[in-house]
């Protein structure tokens, strides 16, 4: 399957510069040094790249995972995700 997810961690209406991972299938938007926009082409086979954009820039690498994996599960819609912080027993 072929497309991209995009994924937007914080709103934004430009960004300044841009990151590419390996060979452009994982593009990281920023503005004022920080993730703004998150593009994964082909995501299906590329969910891996996630984890290193997390890593690179500090962001929760399950919540990218989870954004992306909803984005498959529902193609052609806008899927938002509200993700809190883990819960303190």
């Amino acid at each position: 399957m072929s497309g991209a997810n995009k994924v937007m961690p914080v709103p934004h209406t430009r960004w300044d510069h841009q990151d590419n991972f390996d060979d452009d299938w994982c593009n990281v938007a920023l503005a004022d040094g920080r993730p703004v926009n998150i593009e994964l082409i082909d995501p299906a086979d590329h969910l891996d790249l996630l984890d290193r954009a997390a890593a690179r820039y500090e962001l929760d690498a399950e919540s990218l995972q989870a954004s992306a994996r909803a984005a498959l599960a529902a193609p052609d819609r806008i899927v938002e995700l509200d993700v809190h912080a883990r819960e303190v027993a």
